[in-house]
């Protein structure tokens, strides 16, 4: 999130990095995640920050795109939907495993998507939920974002490290 990134900046970060597929930078290019993977790896990152694409994992796809029984993409898709059901299961399960590598280098950490997503209901993210040094936050982004919607935006962020937000429900 730019909007996240500036204001770090603003905040007294020295360098703020983003990846953005607006930008050319596409976070499904093998090259681009093992670059964020080191960067984490190394140190060089105390903060990561994301929200992953969802637009596979919403309950208003019509017809279903997932169900309880196919979790992953329900067989027999459009090509269309079954692409946008791999480009959404392969970042699902890469954020989830940088979540990972992130607990192992204490980064604080941070993910979002919609608080009734698929994309949480996910084994990668159910397994995180599990672990105590993970915690969860929702909140509805009409009621602080003055510029935003007006309608409830419900949404979940996974938070991981020494964040005030973490454990508030």
């Amino acid at each position: 999130s730019k909007r996240w990134a500036k204001a770090m900046l603003r905040a007294g970060a020295p360098w703020v990095l983003t990846f953005d597929l607006r930008d050319g930078q596409d976070l499904d290019d093998p090259g681009t995640r093992a670059l964020v993977e080191a960067l984490i790896a190394e140190g060089s990152c105390r903060v990561l920050g994301g929200g992953p694409v969802c637009a596979s994992f919403s309950e208003a796809n019509t017809p279903p795109i997932r169900t309880h029984a196919f979790p992953r993409g329900r067989p027999g898709l459009s090509e269309t939907s079954a692409a946008r059901v791999r480009i959404g299961n392969s970042q699902n399960t890469w954020t989830a495993s940088l979540v990972r590598l992130c607990l192992e280098h204490w980064v604080i950490t941070w993910i979002e998507n919609p608080d009734g997503s698929w994309f949480w209901r996910q084994r990668p993210y159910v397994r995180l939920a599990a672990d105590p040094r993970v915690a969860f936050y929702r909140t509805d982004h009409c009621a602080w974002i003055t510029s935003g919607p007006r309608w409830r935006k419900r949404t979940r962020f996974l938070i991981v490290g020494p964040v005030a937000l973490a454990g508030c429900k």
